[in-house]
Parts: C-alpha cells; structure tokens; sequence
C-alpha cells in the first residue's frame, strides 16, 4: 500500500509544494485516506510493516508544518 499510494501521493504533493521539505513532511497526505486500513499493516519495499500511532502522530505534525508554510493555491481554480 504505501509502494503503491502513499508515497506516490506524498511525492506529488511535496513536489507541488516544490520540494520544500524532505519526503517524511509529505507522507500524511498520502495516509489520510488510507489510515483506517494501514495499522493492521502494509507493504513497503515488499516488506510487511504496520504504521504504529506515534509515527502516525508524527505524520500530522508534519503535515500541519506544511500546511502552514505552502504558497500552492489550495483553491485550484
């Protein structure tokens, strides 16, 4: 999952945001809609991992930092 969606959604967005901030800012974007599925565990680098509440909680905090800090037009218009 996170080969899959996660991270290629988190490199679109950071590369929206031009590369401001290293990957690991980006990757709760690419988790928002996948976390209710994600603690039981997933594939990274074909190896079974689970994403654990404090690294979860670590995302956000990131996210937040970006959010703040962006010049992207949220609208898209």
């Amino acid at each position: 999952m996170a080969d899959n969606y996660v991270k290629p959604i988190a490199r679109a967005i950071r590369a929206l945001d031009n590369n401001k901030y290293t990957l690991d800012y980006y990757m709760g974007f690419g988790w928002d809609g996948l976390r209710t599925f994600g603690y039981a565990g997933y594939k990274d680098k074909g190896k079974w991992v689970s994403l654990d509440k404090g690294k979860d909680t670590e995302y956000y905090k990131k996210q937040a930092i970006v959010l703040r800090n962006t010049n992207f037009n949220k609208n898209c218009n």
